[in-house]
């Protein structure tokens, strides 16, 4: 056995190999003053006994030092003391704190904190990310605010593991978590099966709260397409507080942008809350002198939520035009000169205009169980003019795709489960039974004088895009589902299996040939396990299962195999500095089956290689080192392989090493002035571009600086990304497109907060 392969087996193992502790029969339970939810949860672990309470009611509250309470309700009278909350008993026998203020919506800590420790809708069981048996990494909006980020893929820089793929040069952008492709998800809701690089292009963050990247395969949430890991992308919800928030700014290619957020309770009792963020930008060109990019966002919604029901209603209405990707090309294994000029029109580029109208009803039916129900309706229209490189013909002419293309898309998707909490003896249970839906329908066009042409960076002469003026296929996809996942507590011990059943089918219309249609199946298992070895110190493992049902075919029209991968990852999961800091480390390995690669005996058609495995370390923390003094770190080393040499050696595409370093302290000048000082530090190493190694584009790195004046309810944040304006290239798969990574660039915000 290998020594990844021992390590990662002892990490995982390690979680379910500790000893379980006898349920103490006498309790003394003391717990120092520390915030309330963490308080309560303390008293849960040293009882042994579930306690019931909103988060929303304990939020913003600490709790009184409790000593040698003799169970778990004198505990909690004495920890709630002085406060608004009062302890009741619920429904059989359990200790229920309800607050004497009608529980409201409130603002979620992702909106002001950089260190987040709930999960929103990735996670069915309402577990905390401690509780989790896996490795996730929480990018808040509150971040994204103070780095200016400009795009998700901005904001993914925080992301250990997770690597941008410029999808074309027209734009678009996909993402690979561990070296294997992802998903993207948006409120936990699949957001266009397949499109995952729209999803995440066009999202503008102005109306994100979070962005959740959930590592390693997640079958169980997300039903497939999920291999690698998965990134959710979680909107701002209505907040019964008050807040109105406006900011301006403006920067390099004069760029312009504007943001309006405002939300406010809508009912005397606060029940009912509404929000509004209206967002727009602009730039007038970008670096290669293509169109510059612009972005509109409408995000309205309404919400309800008293003790027992949080019911919200939103739709989110945005367009994206973005110019070409700023782009050079590979000769025998030099990078050419970047051009400033573009390379054909320079108003190509990708559009994307997208509707989406979400719901979500969660109700507290009885102490033990909670029913959920949410849904989504996207629809999305894009747009693509072609003007791309295909092959490099010689060091200053390429071989060009001269074309257009639209695709259009509407998906529905559909969740719905109970949760249940009970014990058994000792052993607590949160169990999750449901059934999801998800139906896609996309239509392509194409033009049918598109070309290929050689052009000559020297002398050639652009040639119009083609008008779009044909159907090219059409295809209907539906993916359906039943799940069961059940977590287990025993004292300091929680133990996770679940298995998801997912029925897959697919048909393809294409003008002049019969329907093709095709059907898939499979049962997608996981297991995990978190043991926490003191109040601040946890150990996790896990095992899970990923499936892609392959609808490609062979050039004898045969369908290729399934697509599949196991992984498993074992870490510890430690709190530090008065649970200020937390630290994630872990140990992974993951392996796909069935990689599909074109045939190059058989255009068109399709081949299947073994496979492929990555396996790593993966470390991240996030949170307060000393009084105003943060830090958001990530460092991931993979080792890629091609389980077969079919085709070559190498992973194409994927860096070994990826980390980030962000770093701030605040200042208070005076009661009414602080003052910010930021820093990151953003890299990644070399890629190969082809699976024979003999290509590779260089390693990458730039920093950032940022400097934010807060004075009363102004605020001005200027930062400077890639301040010592380094060359950088974007992980490529062929030597005809190397995307060029931004230069230096400064931006500048104004924001005021009225209330």
């Amino acid at each position: 056995m290998k020594s990844w392969d021992l390590l990662a087996g002892v990490s995982a193992v390690a979680a379910f190999a500790v000893a379980l502790p006898a349920v103490a029969q006498n309790v003394s339970i003391s717990v120092p003053s520390m915030p309330m939810e963490q308080a309560l949860k303390e008293i849960e672990r040293q009882s042994g006994h579930r306690i019931d309470y909103d988060p929303d009611a304990v939020k913003d509250l600490k709790s009184v030092a409790v000593t040698g309470a003799k169970d778990e309700n004198d505990a909690i009278e004495k920890a709630i003391a002085g406060t608004r909350l009062v302890l009741i008993n619920g429904n059989d026998g359990v200790p229920t704190i309800i607050s004497f203020v009608v529980v409201m919506a409130h603002r979620d800590e992702a909106e002001t904190s950089l260190l987040v420790r709930d999960a929103s809708t990735s996670s069915r069981s309402g577990a905390s990310l401690r509780e989790q048996a896996r490795n996730t990494t929480v990018i808040s909006s509150k971040l994204m605010e103070d780095q200016q980020a400009q795009s998700v893929t901005d904001a993914l820089r925080d992301a250990g593991g997770v690597i941008p793929n410029f999808a074309t040069v027209q734009g678009g952008t996909s993402y690979s978590v561990r070296g294997f492709g992802s998903t993207g998800l948006t409120n936990g809701l699949s957001s266009s099966v397949g499109n995952s690089s729209i999803a995440g292009a066009s999202q503008p963050v102005a109306g994100l709260e979070r962005v959740e990247i959930l590592k390693g395969p997640d079958a169980l949430l997300n039903g497939s397409y999920s291999l690698g890991g998965t990134i959710n992308l979680v909107t701002k919800k209505p907040t019964a507080d008050p807040l109105l928030n406006a900011s301006l700014e403006y920067g390099s290619y004069q760029t312009r942008k504007g943001t309006i957020d405002a939300s406010d309770a809508l009912s005397d009792d606060g029940r009912i809350s509404g929000r509004l963020i209206l967002s727009g930008s602009d730039a007038d060109r970008n670096m290669q002198n293509y169109r510059g990019d612009q972005n509109y966002l409408v995000a309205p919604s309404l919400r309800y939520k008293d003790e027992k029901t949080d019911a919200i209603l939103s739709a989110q209405f945005y367009e994206q035009d973005t110019g070409v990707n700023p782009y050079t090309y590979m000769y025998k294994g030099q990078i050419a000169p970047v051009r400033t000029q573009p390379i054909g029109p320079a108003d190509t580029g990708f559009n994307a205009n997208d509707k989406e109208v979400t719901y979500s009803v969660e109700h507290k039916a009885t102490d033990w169980l909670t029913v959920v129900s949410r849904g989504q309706y996207q629809n999305q229209d894009l747009s693509f003019g072609f003007y791309a490189p295909y092959v490099v013909l010689a060091p200053t002419t390429l071989l060009i795709n001269n074309s257009q293309n639209e695709q259009r898309n509407s998906t529905w998707s559909l969740d719905d489960y109970a949760r249940l909490k009970f014990d058994t003896f000792a052993i607590n249970h949160n169990i999750n039974i449901g059934y999801s839906f998800v139906q896609t329908h996309d239509d392509a066009l194409d033009s049918s004088k598109s070309s290929f042409f050689p052009f000559s960076l020297t002398t050639g002469v652009v040639k119009a895009i083609p008008p779009i003026d044909e159907m090219s296929y059409g295809l209907d996809y539906n993916e359906q589902a039943f799940y069961f996942q059940d977590i287990m507590t025993w004292g300091p011990a929680h133990f996770i299996g679940g298995v998801r059943q997912n029925w897959f089918d697919s048909t393809s219309h294409i003008p002049g040939r019969p329907a093709a249609e095709y059907s898939a199946s499979a049962s997608v298992p996981s297991f995990g396990a978190v043991y926490d070895i003191t109040d601040n110190l946890s150990l996790f493992g896990n095992y899970a299962l990923g499936f892609i049902p392959n609808f490609s075919l062979d050039y004898t029209k045969n369908r290729l195999p399934d697509i599949s991968s196991k992984n498993l990852e074992g870490g510890v999961k430690l709190s530090m500095m008065d649970q200020k800091l937390e630290l994630v480390a872990s140990v992974f390995r993951l392996q796909q089956s069935n990689v599909v690669v074109s045939d190059p005996a058989h255009p068109g058609y399709y081949i299947s290689t073994q496979g492929q495995e990555s396996k790593g370390v993966d470390l991240d923390l996030r949170g307060t080192i000393l009084p105003g003094w943060t830090v958001v770190s990530t460092f991931t080393y993979s080792k890629f392989d091609q389980l077969t040499r079919k085709l070559g050696a190498y992973v194409a595409g994927q860096p070994r090493v990826k980390y980030s370093l962000y770093t701030s302290y605040t200042h208070p000048v005076d009661e009414d002035l602080n003052l910010t000082v930021s820093g990151g530090l953003y890299g990644n190493s070399s890629s190969y571009v082809n699976t024979s190694g003999t290509e590779k584009v260089p390693d990458a790195k730039q920093f950032d600086v940022n400097v934010i004046g807060a004075y009363k309810s102004w605020q001005l944040n200027v930062g400077v990304k890639n301040l010592f304006d380094r060359r950088n290239y974007g992980v490529s798969v062929a030597d005809s497109y190397i995307p060029v990574l931004e230069p230096r660039t400064w931006h500048a915000t104004l924001s005021y907060k009225f209330f």
